[in-house]
This record gives C-alpha cells, structure tokens and sequence, in this order.
C-alpha cells in the first residue's frame, strides 16, 4: 500500500481563515480593522498609537496609517508660553516683557 503524502492545505486554509485574507494583502475582501486599530501592508491590526501627555497629534490615525506624535514645544529662557498646547496643536512662545523675568 503506497503512503500518502501529508497535506498542509487544510492547515493553509484555517490559517487563511483566521487571519482573514490569502498571501495577497491588498485582498479586497479583508474587513477592515476595528475602531482604535490600523493596518498597514501587513494584513495584522495594530492598536493606534496614544500620544503621551508631552506630546501632541501631528497626523491622525487612519484605516492604514498610525497616528504621529510630536513632543510639545518647551519655552526656552527669555520666552513665555503664549498659546498652551492641546491634543492637536503645539505650545506657542513668546518673548518675555522687559520687566518680567521668564525662565522658560
């Protein structure tokens, strides 16, 4: 009696099932990542990116790119914060008044 060979397609279609796409990652019939999740060439979701609070979003996060993070400003000597930083912006600075001292 000749042996059959193993075969690994079974393993190669749970496999595809699972991931949720073939070897081609542009696959149209892949779903989309959940809210929170980016996918870039790869075919795994990624969790987004949360800028920490010394920094600020540069670039939101979309379907295929992360979110970019950018460290906040620091008021350097001399200068003092006009305009402070939110989520989405950076800190503006200012010269100081001549009779104010700024440390920065």
């Amino acid at each position: 009696m000749r042996k059959e060979k193993a075969s690994f397609r079974p393993l190669v279609a749970l496999f595809t099932f699972l991931v949720g796409c073939e070897n081609d990652s542009t696959n149209a019939d892949v779903e989309p990542c959940a809210a929170g999740f980016f996918s870039d060439a790869s075919t795994a979701c990624t969790p987004v990116t949360v800028c920490s609070s010394g920094e600020y979003e540069t670039a939101a996060p979309t379907a295929t790119d992360d979110r970019l993070c950018t460290p906040v400003t620091v008021c350097s000597a001399g200068t003092d914060e006009t305009t402070p930083p939110t989520s989405t912006t950076d800190r503006s600075c200012g010269a100081c008044k001549p009779w104010e001292y700024c440390a920065g």
